[in-house]
């Protein structure tokens, strides 16, 4: 009987669980990447003074209880690995030093859009309000039915 293969593009996380999987059920993988490291989106790396993390696991969320903890404990991905509740998920600086924060706190996240845009502060308590109506919304579940049978507004 031939054995059954599979070859994959990309190392992301979506290529290395796609790998992990097919193991799992009996086929071989094979990843080709054309970078020097796998992890696509989810690889940070240094700039002079400054750390870029592209983790693409910040808006999914890994911890317990969010909607891929589930894959990332299937995979061994957070085996014996720490989460950290980062302060900041991301900061960008100005051409004259100023900087914006993406606090992952909301209160501080708000707090500091005031101080840095008192004039905005209509459009800053307004986003405020808004985020705690996706603070349980679960991304994976949009995932479970195929986009073909979604409208467009409803994938959106």
């Amino acid at each position: 009987m031939p054995e059954k293969k599979v070859i994959l593009i990309g190392a992301g996380v979506a290529g290395l669980a796609a790998g992990c999987y097919a193991q799992k059920n009996g086929f071989q993988s094979r990843i080709f990447e054309l970078h020097d490291l796998p992890g696509g989106l989810c690889t940070a790396w240094e700039r002079k003074s400054d750390l870029f993390n592209g983790c693409i696991p910040y808006l999914f969320g890994f911890g317990e209880g969010k909607p891929f903890n589930q894959l990332w404990q299937e995979l061994g991905i957070l085996k014996h690995r720490p989460i950290i509740g980062h302060a900041k998920l991301l900061q960008v600086s100005g051409p004259a030093g100023e900087k914006l924060a993406a606090y992952a706190d909301p209160n501080e996240l708000e707090a500091h859009m005031l101080a840095i845009s008192p004039a905005d502060t209509g459009l800053i308590h307004s986003l405020y309000r808004g985020i705690p109506r996706f603070a349980d919304f679960d991304l994976a579940a949009r995932q479970k039915t195929p986009k073909s049978v979604m409208s467009a507004l409803d994938w959106l």
